[in-house]
C-alpha cells in the first residue's frame, strides 16, 4: 500500500475533524404528534399557544452519536411533546433517526449571552423513567449531577362565552444521580430547600450554611447549579 495513502487513512481514524458526520432523519408525515388525549396534531397546527420545543427557534446543536462520532447542525431542536430530536432542512422538518447518546442545544438571549442546554441519556431507571430517558442536565460534577425532565403537554380550556383555547403546558421533574453510588434520587416537580435536602440529607447543614452566606434562592436553576457546584 502506498505509505502516503496509509498516513491518510490514519489521519482520518485519529483526527476528530474527520469524524464529523452528516445527521439523517427521517421527513415528518402531516400527522406525527399527540396530546395528553392521544388526539393526532399536525406538525403545521399553528391554533396552539406556547411551544412544544426546548427553544422557540431552531439553531446550533452538537449530536453525539452511539459509536462516539459528532455531528453539527444549525437548525437543531428536541421536542419535549415526543422526546425526539428534530432538524430543519429544505423548508421540511425531519427527526434524527441515528442512534445517539446526548445532544446540545445553542441559542442567544434577549441580551445576546449564549445559552446552552446539556442532554444525556444512560442514567439508571426510576419509576417510570428508563437508561433511554433524556434529562437535561443543569450541573454535574464528580459528586452528582442535578437533572431535569421536561414534558409537554397540549391543554384544552374553554373560558366562559368563548371559543376554546389549545396550548403546550410544560411539567417539570427534577432529580440527582450520585456518582460514587450511581444511583437517582426524585427531588420533585418544585424546587424547594425542603425536597433537596431530602434527596441529600447529609448534605442538610451544608446547604443551609451556602444558602445563607451566597444568598441563594434554589427556586431560581442559576443559582440552585451554584449550590450543586459547591457540594462537590
Amino acid at each position: 500500500m502506498n505509505k502516503y495513502f496509509l498516513i491518510f487513512l490514519m489521519s482520518i481514524a485519529f483526527n476528530p475533524l474527520f469524524a464529523q458526520l452528516t445527521i439523517t432523519g427521517n421527513a415528518v408525515p402531516s400527522v406525527q404528534f399527540k396530546d395528553a388525549n392521544g388526539r393526532i396534531l399536525s406538525t403545521g397546527e399553528n391554533n396552539i399557544k406556547g411551544n412544544q420545543y426546548v427553544f422557540d427557534k431552531f439553531g446550533l446543536g452538537k449530536v453525539i452519536m452511539s459509536n462516539g462520532l459528532e455531528a453539527n447542525d444549525s437548525n437543531l431542536n428536541f421536542s419535549l411533546l415526543d422526546h425526539r430530536l428534530y432538524f430543519l432542512k429544505d423548508n421540511s422538518l425531519y427527526y434524527v433517526n441515528q442512534s445517539y447518546t446526548s445532544f446540545s442545544l445553542i441559542q442567544k438571549d434577549a441580551d445576546n449571552a449564549i445559552m446552552e442546554k446539556q442532554f444525556n441519556k444512560g442514567y439508571p431507571a426510576i419509576d417510570q423513567y428508563t437508561p433511554s430517558t433524556f434529562y437535561e442536565v443543569l450541573a454535574k460534577g464528580n459528586n452528582f449531577h442535578f437533572l431535569k425532565y421536561s414534558k409537554a403537554f397540549v391543554k384544552e380550556s374553554t373560558p366562559y362565552g368563548s371559543a376554546p383555547i389549545k396550548e403546550y403546558t410544560i411539567d417539570h421533574t427534577f432529580f440527582l444521580y450520585d456518582v460514587a453510588m450511581k444511583q437517582m434520587s426524585l427531588i420533585g416537580s418544585s424546587l424547594s430547600v425542603k425536597n433537596l435536602k431530602k434527596a441529600l440529607p447529609n448534605y442538610a447543614t451544608t446547604i443551609d450554611q451556602y444558602l445563607d452566606q451566597f444568598h441563594l434562592n434554589i427556586k431560581k436553576e442559576a443559582d440552585l447549579r451554584m449550590l450543586l457546584e459547591k457540594l462537590q
